[in-house]
Protein backbone atom coordinates (compact mmCIF):
# COMPACT_ATOMS: atom_id res chain seq x y z
CA UNK A 1 0.00 0.00 0.00
CA UNK A 2 2.77 2.41 0.96
CA UNK A 3 4.74 1.41 -2.10
CA UNK A 4 1.77 2.10 -4.32
CA UNK A 5 1.21 5.58 -2.92
CA UNK A 6 4.83 6.57 -3.51
CA UNK A 7 4.60 5.23 -7.05
CA UNK A 8 1.47 7.32 -7.57
CA UNK A 9 3.28 10.38 -6.22
CA UNK A 10 6.18 9.81 -8.60
CA UNK A 11 3.80 9.47 -11.51
CA UNK A 12 2.00 12.67 -10.52
CA UNK A 13 5.30 14.52 -10.20
CA UNK A 14 6.41 13.26 -13.59
CA UNK A 15 3.07 14.24 -15.12
CA UNK A 16 3.29 17.74 -13.64
CA UNK A 17 6.90 17.99 -14.80
CA UNK A 18 6.06 17.14 -18.42
CA UNK A 19 2.92 19.31 -18.35
CA UNK A 20 5.04 22.22 -17.13
CA UNK A 21 7.55 21.63 -19.92
CA UNK A 22 4.85 21.55 -22.59
CA UNK A 23 2.89 24.52 -21.27
CA UNK A 24 4.34 28.01 -21.73
CA UNK A 25 5.23 28.40 -18.08
CA UNK A 26 7.50 31.09 -16.63
CA UNK A 27 10.46 28.72 -16.69
CA UNK A 28 9.90 27.95 -20.37
CA UNK A 29 9.58 31.64 -21.18
CA UNK A 30 12.88 32.37 -19.45
CA UNK A 31 14.61 29.55 -21.32
CA UNK A 32 13.16 30.81 -24.60
CA UNK A 33 14.30 34.36 -23.96
CA UNK A 34 17.75 33.11 -23.01
CA UNK A 35 18.21 31.02 -26.16
CA UNK A 36 16.74 33.66 -28.47
CA UNK A 37 19.49 36.30 -28.03
CA UNK A 38 22.06 33.54 -28.36
CA UNK A 39 20.72 32.53 -31.79
CA UNK A 40 20.47 36.21 -32.81
CA UNK A 41 24.04 37.09 -31.83
CA UNK A 42 25.76 35.22 -34.73
CA UNK A 43 24.15 37.72 -37.12
CA UNK A 44 25.42 40.63 -35.03
CA UNK A 45 28.94 39.21 -34.94
CA UNK A 46 28.94 38.77 -38.70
Amino acid sequence: MDNFSTMKDELRNEYNFWREIQSPSQRNCQVGEESKPRSDTPGDHD
